[in-house]
């Protein structure tokens, strides 16, 4: 067999079984430089190409075992955190088996009074809602807390949707509003 033909087999095999495409690649490359003719770099790419597949193939087996069987799962990797829409922010929260607990941000532009927060989720049995009436001053924080809730918990993060209903507190609570947001937590 010539040379360069061997040269390209171990090319191509060296992308498909890489250890079997760099060992034929070595061999090209020893004919090649006794014997001449073309094909060396060819060969030297085969030996490049299958040394580092090779050496990859282990990582590669390690991460996706590690996919298989949960290690890498997002929901356990993920940061906790509590995001809502409209000018509010939750910078601090937790959930905990009975409570849902946040920190609740006023950034409007304007007083507002929270009449009520709902919390749903795959993980939540029943209600888990805070009502009263609470007014937030611009730019200050207010801490609501709804217990008495049932939430499963695990080793994974679970994903609660928030609404939180408000009006501005210089009008009528007949305007009232509702912002929307997420937390994702893991249960204590």
């Amino acid at each position: 067999m010539e040379n360069k033909n061997l040269a390209i087999i171990a090319f191509v095999l060296a992308f498909f079984f890489p250890l079997v495409g760099a060992i034929i690649g070595i061999v090209a490359l020893v004919h090649i430089n006794k014997e001449g003719g073309e094909g060396k770099g060819l060969a030297i790419a085969a030996i490049v190409v299958g040394g580092v597949f090779t050496l990859a193939l282990p990582f590669f087996l390690m991460v996706g075992a590690m996919a298989y069987f949960g290690a890498l799962d997002p929901a356990t990797m993920l940061p906790e955190r509590c995001e809502l829409q409209q000018g509010l922010a939750c910078p601090d929260f937790m959930v905990t088996s009975d409570s849902v607990k946040m920190v609740i941000q006023n950034g409007m532009g304007m007083d507002i009074t929270v009449t009520g927060i709902t919390f749903e989720g795959d993980d939540i049995t029943g209600a888990c809602d805070w009502t009263g009436e609470v007014e937030i001053k611009n730019g200050k924080l207010n801490a609501f807390s709804a217990d008495g809730c049932q939430i499963a918990g695990g080793e994974s993060m679970t994903r609660i949707n928030a609404e939180v209903n408000w009006y501005q507190s210089d009008s009528s609570p007949d305007f009232s509003h509702a912002t929307n947001g997420m937390i994702t937590a893991k249960v204590k």
